[in-house]
Parts: C-alpha cells; sequence; structure tokens
C-alpha cells in the first residue's frame, strides 16, 4: 500500500505565516501538522510501501524537516510544479502506479487528534 501526502499549497489564508514556513509545517501541540502524519503511518508502517510526499511551495524546507523521521526511507517526493489544484497534485502522484495499488491519501494540513484513526480507515474495505 502507498500512502499519498498531498503538502504542495501554498496556504495563502495563513499568511504571514506561511510567508516563510509551508503549511505542512505549522505546528500544532509543538509538533509541525506533516510530522503528526508521519507519526500516525509509523504505527501502522507494516502496511506501507512507500509514502509518496507530494510538495512545491517551499519544498526544501518540507524536506528538510522529514529527513530526520524513522521513515524517511520509504519517503519519495513528487513536484507538483504547476499548481492546478488537488486532483493534479494526486495524479501525478498516482500516475505510474499499479491500477490495482490501494493508496491512502493524506492532506498535510488536516490535524487528525485520534491516534486510532488512521487504523480504522486502513480496516476499512472498498473505497
Amino acid at each position: 500500500m502507498k500512502a499519498v501526502i498531498l503538502a504542495a499549497g501554498k496556504g495563502v489564508r495563513l499568511r504571514p505565516i506561511t510567508e516563510t514556513r509551508p503549511k505542512p509545517l505549522i505546528p500544532v501541540l509543538c509538533k509541525p501538522l506533516l510530522l503528526w502524519h508521519l507519526d500516525y503511518l509509523l504505527t501502522n508502517s507494516s502496511l506501507f510501501d512507500e509514502i509518496i510526499i507530494v510538495v512545491n511551495y517551499l519544498k526544501e524546507k518540507i524536506i528538510d524537516a522529514v529527513r530526520k523521521h524513522p521513515l524517511h526511507e520509504l519517503i519519495r517526493f513528487i513536484e507538483q510544479g504547476e499548481e492546478l489544484g488537488t486532483g493534479d497534485a494526486v495524479y501525478k502522484a498516482i500516475k505510474d502506479l499499479d491500477d490495482n495499488e490501494e493508496v491512502l491519501v493524506i492532506y498535510s494540513d488536516l490535524f487528525i487528534a485520534d491516534k486510532e484513526l488512521y487504523g480504522k480507515i486502513l480496516r476499512t474495505e472498498g473505497n
């Protein structure tokens, strides 16, 4: 299974905070949002063979932030390039995958407080 984390947006509604920091790196409870997602994936890491993070705006900061994470060897970055929305970002992440590949798509800017939610989602059959 693959996990796709969408982290390419500019976060314009959060300016001026996002002028120097990408939205996925805004801290919530003293930890960047993106790292919360990676930590949740870590608890289910046996289910994933790859984590794809779609980046664009301030991508170097995002790449640097995850280099030290225990899952860094599973992570591949894809640059979205021209900002054409969520559908385009997902397409760029999954276009080369097998048709039968299972994919979990995660919005990097959503904070999920329920630690068990990922497990519940992963146990759900179907779309």
